[in-house]
């Protein structure tokens, strides 16, 4: 496991999803960084947001 500093935006917020499924809370990526994730950062955001599925 990488530490948090060193992992990438992608790997960051995926380690975050993980670890809230764990917990049972489902989330869904949005926002700008989804383009940057999709488009190989040609289009650059360095913020992510993860929107709860549902309680």
């Amino acid at each position: 496991m990488k530490k948090i500093k060193n992992m990438s935006q992608v790997e960051l917020a995926a380690y975050v999803q993980d670890a809230l499924q764990a917990d049972g809370i489902q989330v869904v990526l949005s926002g700008g960084s989804v383009v940057s994730f999709y488009s190989g950062n040609l289009i650059l955001h360095f913020k992510f947001r993860l929107h709860t599925t549902g309680i």
